[in-house]
């Protein structure tokens, strides 16, 4: 590993600077040990414990201050936020400006110490710089936050690429990483990461990412999946092996070291191995701590952990009391699922491995009980029975033989087996131990099952055979390097230290002394390499302390105590109390006696310069010196935390399991112990508890450390700044202490003790080169001589410095003493220099007088010529710019003059050309939104508005063929449309529109040349291509792209002609739409469809039957629009079903349906209120008598308008109402009644607003009083309004008497009695079946239904197609047929016309539509029992073709035809008598012509069809 690192640039920025003075500021590190107390003035101890602690928590630990005032008896410093400190001494070390710039190397520092390491880390932490290096070691400072640089992230791929390409430099774990990786390429030698620190300091995150960027570095195709298994690893093994601490919400509860086998570059294979599981935590955690994540996870899962019989999470013994179900589980536990799959498990394996962690957590809920005479231990009934029945179901074992196992112990004396039971604390510790064994024995074996899946060198066979010896193997003979990843526990200390942190600390005990023999090589390396002597440089060996833990040089050690302490009689806590005795005697020169414990005076063989005992409570408390400092153990539960109380019977549970799976995970705990019992010593063990935890972890460890010793190591030292987790706080205390733990310390001592500092000669020479004299410089020059000259003057030989190869080596004393000395020479220079200063001063200021006076007397002659020079200056300037003024003047007139003219000749284009600036599309466009407007002009009768429209339109359809975009088949169809109007000219005889079109003709015919085909425009396109091509093969790339040229123009042109046909295939496949969303409810649509219905009877009175015939299409088109505005009875019926619908899918659960129809419910009762709305606004409207045509109307329930000109129609139709409510109250049909009483009740509310006879006689009267007055005092004009009035009044009179004599003579028959009103024909709603009211009249003399002969039905089903029913209207030559549903009934009728125009108009595919889409849902049906002239008026107001008839059981037996009726009804009139002939005649084929009427016509109808279905 290089050790020569380049010495950092100095800034002057680092330098501290006082904003008052400006002058430098001299800072000193701030030295809490020295702080004087307020009661006193005296210095206080410095080896006094709590006084140290003190020193750690000061918040300006180290910080820098500055010295305000000193005196004799303390000194006055002030820190940076204006503290003021007495300190007892001025001995504090002064900052450098390296110290302040806070540099990336603090081995660059010039004074290295602890102040300036941890002011250094400071620095850059609060400049969000985590990473520092110290020599080959790094410092990671655990940020609690994501960084990021230049808005991404400092681990980010592109960061990784710049450390892989050597483009940064700066300190990162990717530097270690790659350090490592070149060296193995390079130097053909393992290489280890070892990565250490406290519990949240970053360890596990800094394995991920410098795992990460090994497997990015070597990453290729081949190897992709390799190297995502290796990184999947790490979450399944955090599953298992970390928890939530007090420090770290995932900290790591077990040691591991990965090693990544590389084979070429490129990685090969991988392996891991785990140290010291905390078995502990999986039966115990403190408050505020929680067990491993897989607990909580499973819990996270409802069904997975009530499926494995957890239903209440908060009972469970072995968890924290308070579990909270989070997200965080939820995403672990899908994670950890992901992982097993990787390994090889499948889902049923995946299951047991989830049943052997939850078997643990039920075994945790087994509890014990004293019963019986004999006070016999047994497991207590209820809930602790059952949780282990549960827990051993889980683990495939037999409840009986677990429950024995625990409550009994089978000894072996002399040959004979011995059952002996157990009290509760003893059964209690071996339900613990036995819960700690599956879970163990679980993590081992998915470490295993890990290890086989990544390791490509060694058969999976071999890794996961349980009697396998397989382990690291760092000199591997297939040609494999490696690098090893190491992830271990920091250095631990805490108020109350037990067996887990003496373990830590004796694992880091270990790693140290690797660490300081590295450093110290390191140290050598350098040296040697620049030729200076180290022979009398030595390193801190802690030997001694590992003795004393693992024992040694004639001595057992304290683990080899513990293991012995084992044996005899006696409670766990008097076993405890038995180790440390024995401690004591061992190691602390403590002699045990029959009457008590006497400490021996002097120095005794046994006692140990690293062991202490604490002079109080010393029965369990022992105090061992680490390489960190001193840590204080109180060994409680150390005996039974070091052997496990497991006997034979419960090691061989496990193999009895019901499942192999779980078998094969219970052979790796006796695999663990016989492989560590293989590598043990030799010492004997007593055979009832087998081997120690503290052996297996020892046997491990010194595997490590031997793997470790055959590659070349790299550090990485975590440190978090604060205890609570939070960013930007940096607790000096708390960072010095893991300093101190994390032995940096030792690397400074080292440095110290040999040449602490070390500089380039040029550098040295360039700053202490100010100290030779002349007569030294006349002697020589150089870094030798130098050396001499300063070693003469200050008394030092070679020792204190020497000089290398490039740099000089010094002593940190020896350095000092230079920079005094330079201090001095610059001050003396100083001196020197202001003596001469100011004499050359005074003789400057003499000088300097006699010459400004000189200088007074030539500048007053200079400025008076310069005054004069001026004045001529100014006057020439004003002439020129004045100049220059009037040609600018002229130039801007002749320009703005070009300018108006440019601008009106603009405006004038524009007013002969409005449309000039606008593109095709947007003249287009405005044409289109014209001709709209003008469609829409004359739909509302605005002829006024429609004129002006077409006035514009004539300008914009010019504009617009101008601006059209042609192409070669525009032309020709232009050409076939012109030459066709041409002919039909010629054809007429209109020969004055021949020249015009034969001139048009001969232009089009002119362009058609210059606009080639689309085709020809390819065949161009492809030709210069070819040219381009012929070019470059002949290397002639100029002609190439003056060809290229050609094919751009061609390929222009295409895209012009294939835009302009597009352009015009869209313009005729895009039909103008006058009227889109012309209605916004039914009341407006049956208003324009009455406003049709009227114009259609003018016109046929006047014998317009084209216009007739284009306004009954157009009435067509409205009434098939009602589908779209349904009536208020048809939204409240949908409503209802709606209401119906939900109240199922409520009683069904289903919510979500449930919620989607209330919104439907929602919105159609808001559009009932709409229509409501409307509704009442339009009665409000109609029911204004003062309106210019005295017409009141009111809509009813189900959309139909009635409109009333006179009272006695009003008074009428409320007279047929109340009719029809009597027969219906008699037929008990209460709910139609009540509709029709609504009816009545709405059309009572119209009386007041039509005037009488009565009424109308009298305001005749009084109008033509009125007008007689007016006429005798000659006021004409009131006169003529008068007597229009009258007129108005008469007209009403008479359409009162007219209307009054109609209505008598229809409801009067031959014989001039009154007729009874019938029951209207019934209507068949959405939710009805196809049943009429059954109605018996009494007595009927009228011609029923079936007098018109209806038709045979032809029946089709709603699954059906279109074309399957027109192939059977065609065969069955038919134009309707009824549509039957699933459930048999009627549910609508097909005709030829729906086909038409709902089918063939929209271009659907016949045999893809399904005949429901087009056919007329829920039609009108009469009953064979109805009167025909009802169900011809029917026909003829509804402009039915065809209409159903159906029989008294609701089933339909014929079909109308309107057609056939009229056809009928002729021919009878022909034979009726010839004055009647005539007129019936005439009003039957005008009904025919119009394809139905309005009211009257169907009135006329059925007056003149009454006499003769008389007669028939």
């Amino acid at each position: 590993m290089s050790s020569d690192y380049k010495t950092p640039k100095r800034h002057a920025s680092s330098k501290a600077v006082d904003l008052i003075t400006g002058k430098e500021k001299v800072e000193y590190f701030f030295d809490p040990a020295l702080l004087i107390p307020e009661q006193t003035l005296r210095t206080p101890k410095r080896n006094d414990s709590s006084q140290s602690l003190s020193i750690l928590s000061h918040k300006h630990l180290f910080s820098p201050c500055t010295i305000v005032k000193k005196d004799e008896s303390h000194t006055l410093t002030k820190t940076s936020d204006g503290t003021l400190y007495k300190l007892a001494s001025d001995e504090m070390t002064q900052l450098t400006a390296e110290d302040r710039q806070g540099l990336e190397d603090v081995l660059h520092l010039p004074n290295i110490s602890e102040p300036s390491l941890l002011h250094t880390l400071r620095v850059r932490y609060h400049r969000d710089e985590i990473y520092t290096n110290a020599g080959p070691i790094l410092i990671s400072v655990n940020p609690y936050k994501t960084i990021m640089k230049q808005n991404s992230s400092i681990y980010s791929d592109s960061v990784m690429a710049a450390y892989r390409k050597n483009r940064c430099s700066a300190p990162h774990l990717f530097t270690i990483a790659d350090r490592a990786y070149n060296a193995l390429l390079t130097k053909n030698k393992n290489q280890s990461i070892i990565i250490s620190g406290e519990s949240g300091a970053g360890k596990t995150e800094a394995t991920k990412i410098i795992m990460q960027y090994l497997a990015k570095t070597s990453h290729t195709r081949n190897t992709s999946q390799l190297e995502q298994q290796v990184l999947s690893s790490s979450p399944l093994l955090e599953s298992f092996g970390n928890a939530r601490t007090l420090r770290n919400d995932n900290s790591s509860r077990f040691g591991k070291f990965i090693q990544i086998k590389f084979q070429n570059g490129h990685i090969s294979g991988a392996t891991i191995r785990n140290y010291l599981l905390e078995k502990t935590r999986i039966v115990q955690q403190i408050e505020g701590e929680r067990n491993y994540h897989i607990f909580y996870q499973i819990l996270s899962d409802q069904i997975l952990s009530e499926e494995l019989g957890l239903h209440d999470a908060e009972g469970l013994n072995y968890l924290s009391k308070k579990y909270v179900k989070s997200k965080r589980d939820e995403k672990g536990l899908e994670e950890t699922r992901e992982c097993l799959k990787n390994i090889g498990l499948d889902d049923d394996d995946v299951k047991v491995i989830f049943q052997v962690v939850v078997g643990v957590l039920h075994l945790g809920n087994v509890s014990f009980i004293v019963a019986g005479e004999n006070e016999k231990v047994s497991i207590a009934d209820g809930e602790s029975q059952r949780s282990l029945e549960m827990g051993c179901k889980m683990l495939g074992m037999d409840a009986n033989e677990v429950s024995k196992a625990i409550l009994t112990k089978a000894l072996n004396v002399g040959g004979k087996t011995i059952t002996q039971d157990q009290n509760v604390a003893q059964a209690t510790d071996k339900r613990d131990a036995l819960a700690k064994l599956v879970y163990s024995s679980l993590f081992l074996w998915l470490v295993s099952r890990i290890n086989a899946t990544i390791d490509r060198v060694h058969s999976p066979d071999d890794i996961l055979s349980p009697s396998s010896t397989f382990s690291f193997d760092f000199n591997d003979s297939d040609g494999l390097s490696s690098i090893g990843v190491l992830d271990i526990y920091g250095f631990e200390q805490f108020d109350v230290n037990g067996f887990e942190q003496l373990l830590i600390n004796y694992a880091n005990e270990k790693l140290q002394r690797h660490f300081n023999k590295h450093l110290f090589e390191v140290e050598q390396e350098l040296y040697s390499h620049e030729g200076v002597d180290w022979t009398y440089i030595t390193f801190n060996d802690n030997k001694a302390c590992l003795d004393l833990i693992e024992g040694g040089s004639g001595s057992v050690g304290i683990l080899g105590t513990l293991d012995d302490a084992w044996s005899g009689m006696g409670s766990g806590n008097e076993k405890d109390v038995k180790f440390v005795s024995q401690l004591h005697q061992f190691f602390g020169g403590v002699q045990e006696t029959s009457a008590s414990v006497k400490k021996i005076k002097g120095k005794s063989e046994g006692r140990h310069d690293n062991f202490r005992m604490p002079k109080f409570a010393n029965d369990k408390d022992f105090i061992v010196i680490h390489y960190a400092g001193e840590v204080r153990y109180t060994a409680h539960g150390f005996v039974e935390k070091n052997v496990e109380s497991l006997s034979n019977e419960m090691k061989s549970l496990g193999m009895t399991s019901s499942s192999e799976l779980c078998r094969d995970i219970f052979t790796y705990f006796s695999d663990e112990i016989s492989n560590v019992d293989n590598s043990s010593s030799n010492r004997t063990r007593s055979t009832i508890r087998g081997v120690s935890i503290a052996s297996q972890f020892k046997a491990s460890l010194q595997n490590l450390v031997g793997d470790l010793e055959e590659t070349e190591p790299h550090y990485v030292r975590c440190i978090k700044p604060n205890l609570k987790k939070t960013s930007n706080d940096f607790d000096a205390g708390e960072v010095l202490r893991q300093l101190r733990y994390a032995g940096m310390l030792e690397a400074i001592r080292i440095r110290r003790e040999g040449y602490a500092l070390r500089e380039p000669h040029e550098s040295f020479y360039n700053k202490f080169h100010i100290l030779f004299d002349s007569a030294d410089l006349k002697e020589g020059e150089g870094i030798e001589h130098l050396v001499k000259v300063l070693s003469k003057r200050l008394s030092v030989t070679s020792i204190d410095w020497q000089i290398g190869h490039s740099k000089i080596f010094l002593r940190r004393e020896l350095a000092a003493k230079l920079n005094a000395l330079m201090s001095l020479r610059i001050r003396s220079a100083a001196r020197t220099l202001g003596r001469f200063g100011r004499r050359v001063a005074h003789r400057s200021a003499g000088s300097f007088i006699t010459s400004w006076a000189r200088f007074r007397l030539h500048m007053r002659q200079k400025y008076k010529a310069l005054r004069a020079s001026i004045k001529i200056q100014s006057l020439y300037r004003q002439w020129n710019q004045r100049k220059t003024y009037e040609i600018c003047i002229q130039a801007i007139i002749t320009i703005q003059s070009n300018i108006r003219m440019a601008l009106a000749m603009k405006a004038l284009k524009r007013l002969i050309d409005p449309y000039r600036d606008m593109t095709y599309i947007e003249v287009r466009e405005l044409y289109r939104a014209e001709e709209q407007c003008l469609e829409y002009a004359v739909a509302t009768k605005d002829y006024e508005l429609a004129a002006e429209i077409e006035k514009n339109i004539v300008p914009l359809k010019e504009a617009l063929e101008k601006k059209r975009p042609l192409s070669r088949a525009l032309i020709e169809k232009m050409i076939n449309d012109i030459e066709a109007e041409l002919k039909e000219a010629l054809a007429k005889k209109r020969y004055n529109d021949c020249p015009p079109l034969q001139q048009k003709l001969d232009e089009l015919h002119e362009k058609r040349k210059y606009y080639p085909t689309v085709d020809e425009l390819r065949q161009m396109v492809s030709q210069a291509e070819q040219a381009v091509d012929e070019a470059a093969a002949k290397r002639n790339f100029t002609g190439a792209a003056e060809r290229q040229i050609n094919v751009e123009k061609a390929k222009r042109r295409l895209a012009e002609a294939i835009a302009a046909e597009k352009e015009s295939d869209e313009e005729l496949s895009i039909p103008i739409q006058p009227e889109l969303n012309m209605f916004s409810n039914r009341v407006e649509l049956e208003e324009k469809i009455r406003e049709i219905k009227a114009d259609i009877e003018k016109a046929i009175q006047s014998k317009k039957f084209n216009v007739a015939s284009s306004l009954q299409e157009e009435l067509n088109d409205l009434e098939t629009r009602r589908a779209d505005f349904p009536t208020v009875l048809e939204l409240e019926q949908r409503c209802r079903s709606k209401e119906s619908e939900m109240a199922k899918a409520i009683a069904k659960k289903d919510y979500s349906q449930a919620a989607s129809l209330q919104e439907d419910i929602d919105s159609l009762q808001e559009w009932i209120k709409r229509e409501k709305s409307v509704r009442e606004n339009q009665l409000n409207e109609n029911n204004d008598f003062s309106s210019t045509d005295n017409c009141v109307s009111a809509t009813l329930p189900n959309g139909v308008i009635l409109q009333f000109y006179c009272r006695t129609e009003l008074d009428f139709a409320i007279s047929e109402y109340v009719a029809k409510i009597d027969k219906l109250a008699m037929h008990k049909n209460f709910t139609d009644a009540k509709q029709n009483q609504d009816i009545v009740n709405q059309l009572e509310i119209l009386r007041p607003l039509l005037p009488t006879i009565q009424d109308l006689e009298e305001a005749e009267k009084k109008l033509s009083s009125d007008l007689q007055n007016a006429i005798k005092a000659k006021d004409y004009g009131k006169a003529e309004n008068l007597q229009i009035q009258i007129q108005d009044v008469k007209t009403k009179i008479s359409l009162e008497s007219h209307t009054n004599n109609s209505l008598n003579s229809k409801i009067t028959n031959v014989n001039g009695t009154k007729e009874t009103v019938k029951k209207p024909i019934a209507k068949l709603s959405q939710h009805n079946t196809n049943m009429i009211d059954k109605h018996n009249e009494t007595k009927r003399d009228y011609k029923t239904v079936l007098r018109l002969r209806p038709k045979k039905p032809l029946v089709s089903n709603a699954q059906d197609s279109v074309l399957t029913v027109a192939q059977m209207l065609a065969n069955k030559r038919s134009s309707a047929s009824i549509v039957v549903g699933a459930d048999g009934n009627l549910a609508g009728i097909i005709t030829d016309t729906d086909i038409t125009r709902r089918l063939v108009a929209r271009d659907l595919n016949a045999s893809k539509t399904n005949v429901t889409k087009i056919m007329t849902s829920n039609p009108t049906v009469v009953s064979v029992d109805d009167p025909a002239m009802e169900a011809l008026g029917i026909m003829v107001e509804n402009h039915f073709r065809h209409l159903p008839v159906v029989d008294d059981r609701g089933s339909v037996v014929g079909v109308l035809d309107i057609a056939k009726c009229l056809n009928d009804a002729i021919s009878k009139l022909e034979r009726a008598e010839e004055q009647k002939n005539s007129a019936a005649e005439d009003v039957v084929k005008q009904m025919a012509a119009m394809q139905g009427a309005g009211g009257q016509q169907a009135a006329m109808l059925t007056q003149l069809l009454a006499p003769l279905m008389a007669q028939a």
